[in-house]
């Protein structure tokens, strides 16, 4: 039942993005002729359409806005948690209209998270509640029992995870098959004063923090350049050189970081670090160690 709302949610989102607006009226008649979502064409009432304007902001992230000219339009369709959450809900829409794309259309699978507890989760940061968890690590397989205050919730390659305080040290939890139950708890804590996710993480590449930022250089070779434009790995990329066959990537964030080590050496001989030497350093030793493990 949740799921066939959030559906009508993307379908009116659809709606209003494809004419650029419309009246009650002409949303009223458009829903009488849906067959998929509305098979037996009744018309939707001003009190649900009055329900589904209230809900698409708490579910979608959508809002939807009545202009001077009596026509409703999406307001504030952005963002790259938007854009993930309206596309699926919109393409699953589609799949249940129109049965040729059956096999089709092929989702990622979904993060492997318990969604009761991120939503305890984010009910415990909303209320400032400190929370409960269990958690099993990897390596020595130890459960421990541990409270933390919720600071906020970050998702990095389909996996959500948690920055919370911790005995009054800021740590990072992976919310995957480590955790084993959270429980919300009726002591407050105080969220640091102008505490920003965006700017905690703006130095980071994905979601550890090693050492302090410092400026990287890439270059990258051949057909990959293009893609390096197309889509930027940070937020603080830059085309500083540009010839013939290569181009050269500036980066300001923490080098040292195990995502970001990664992530180069998943682009193979395709491209080359410059700077810093401590990254370049970094890399020759993983790529000998690699060498050695297939000799």
């Amino acid at each position: 039942m949740a799921n066939n709302f959030i559906k009508r949610y993307a379908w009116l989102v659809e709606y209003l993005l494809r004419y650029d607006g419309a009246s009650f009226d002409q949303i009223a008649e458009a829903w009488s002729i849906e067959d998929s979502l509305n098979p037996s064409h009744k018309p939707m009432s001003r009190s649900t359409f009055n329900k589904h304007l209230k809900a698409i902001p708490r579910v979608l992230n959508i809002s939807i806005v009545h202009s001077e000219d009596h026509k409703y339009r999406v307001d504030n369709y952005h963002g790259q948690l938007d854009n993930l959450l309206y596309s699926n809900v919109s393409l699953s829409a589609w799949l249940d209209k129109d049965k040729k794309l059956s096999g089709r259309i092929i989702f990622e699978a979904e993060p492997v998270c318990n969604f009761k507890w991120l939503e305890d989760i984010a009910q415990a940061m909303s209320e400032c509640k400190k929370i409960e968890l269990e958690y099993k690590k990897y390596g020595d397989g130890l459960t421990t029992l541990r409270t933390l205050s919720p600071y906020c919730l970050k998702m990095y390659k389909r996996r959500w995870y948690l920055l919370a305080d911790d005995g009054g040290m800021e740590k990072t939890f992976a919310l995957d098959d480590r955790l084993r139950c959270v429980r919300i708890l009726k002591e407050p804590f105080a969220l640091p004063k102008g505490f920003d996710a965006a700017s905690r993480f703006r130095d980071a590449y994905g979601i550890t923090m090693v050492g302090a930022p410092q400026t990287v250089k890439i270059k990258t070779f051949g057909p990959e350049t293009a893609y390096w434009r197309s889509v930027p790995i940070h937020q603080s990329q830059q085309e500083i050189e540009t010839e013939e066959g290569y181009s050269v990537f500036s980066f300001c964030l923490c080098p040292q970081a195990p995502e970001f080590i990664h992530a180069l050496l998943s682009h193979g001989a395709t491209i080359e670090v410059l700077e810093p030497a401590s990254l370049r350093d970094t890399l020759i030793a993983k790529i000998d160690e690699m060498k050695e493990r297939y000799s």
